[in-house]
């Protein structure tokens, strides 16, 4: 009776890690950061609690989990690198022990915020006034920690407008906050010491963001304003990648039925168009950048999900 029921509980701990990470395919409002949080977690708590004696089941579980987080939400190349490391780790090790021990010493280590955050705010320390687009939480603690009288503009960030949160968190804080909606800040960019924003990917082609970070990219450039990117090393892609398009009705709940709405999230914006990258390893620029994503190994088992795009299931997916 009792290995009855341990069985129950590892076929229910499987379904249940399952679960939670399909849902985080529904997930529209939190940034990659915290999306990529919530996965961590997730494994996490999968690798610690279970108690399959069966190295084989154990890795098919397992690589199943990893495939599923990788299309979970295409556009963050993080859940991707979360995904292959853990691979590569399952792969390099003989026993669920081993397995364990190294994923348990890697999640330990796995947040670089801190040393994001030391370089980020002696970076911008001399800015008065900075531009964000949409909302980032490694953005929102950057800013927070920066001298109290310092002036952000946010834009609103459509179509669910999670640049409202940003702007009441950062005001929450005691910073002066300005908030537009996203077309109007192109009107406001020279008020702006420089543009800060955060990133789901970096590609070889570019940033990939919320859509709007290109337009403000480019009209920065042409002023003179500085654009950099906070992003850790978690978020380089090797591949372009996949990104499908989100529900119309987030822009126009009962459109006359002759007209197509199309609900894009992200853009790609240029290295030509950023100054810097503010990273774990420093403020470094896109050849450096460009360096570290080339450097990047794919194990097999992801290969096909890059080399397939767009894949099934995946209506009007574009690539960026």
């Amino acid at each position: 009776m009792l290995y009855a029921l341990t069985a129950i509980s590892l076929s229910m701990l499987y379904d249940q890690t399952l679960k939670t990470l399909k849902a985080l395919s529904k997930d529209n409002l939190s940034g990659a950061t915290e999306i990529e949080g919530k996965a961590l977690k997730t494994f996490a708590y999968f690798i610690g609690h279970t108690r399959d004696v069966s190295v084989s089941s154990f890795r098919k579980k397992l690589t199943t989990l990893c495939i599923q987080l990788v299309q979970v939400q295409p556009s963050m190349a993080s859940l991707f690198n979360l995904s292959n490391d853990i691979l590569r780790i399952l792969g390099s090790k003989e026993s669920i022990k081993g397995v364990k021990e190294s994923l348990k010493t890697y999640f330990t280590y796995y947040n670089c915020k801190d040393s994001i955050l030391r370089s980020a705010v002696g970076f911008l320390s001399k800015n008065s006034c900075i531009v964000t687009h949409s909302r980032s939480s490694l953005v929102l603690q950057i800013l927070s920690k920066l001298d109290q009288s310092l002036h952000v503009i946010c834009t609103e960030s459509r179509p669910l407008h999670e640049g409202r949160q940003l702007a009441s968190e950062l005001a929450s804080s005691g910073i002066k906050v300005t908030l537009v909606v996203d077309t109007a800040i192109y009107s406001l960019l020279s008020k702006a010491d420089c543009v800060l924003v955060g990133a789901d990917a970096v590609t070889p082609l570019g940033v990939v963001n919320k859509i709007g970070t290109m337009g403000i990219s480019t009209v920065a450039k042409e002023q003179g304003i500085p654009v950099y990117v906070a992003s850790s090393f978690h978020k380089l892609s090797p591949y372009p990648l996949s990104i499908s398009l989100k529900d119309y009705h987030e822009v126009w709940r009962n459109p006359p039925g002759d007209i197509e709405v199309k609900n894009f999230y992200f853009d790609i914006t240029p290295f030509s168009h950023i100054d810097n990258f503010l990273t774990e390893k420093g403020v470094l620029d896109s050849s450096q950048i460009l360096e570290n994503i080339h450097s990047i190994q794919v194990v097999p088992q992801l290969l096909p999900i890059f080399e397939q795009a767009p894949r099934d299931g995946w209506d009007d997916s574009v690539i960026i």
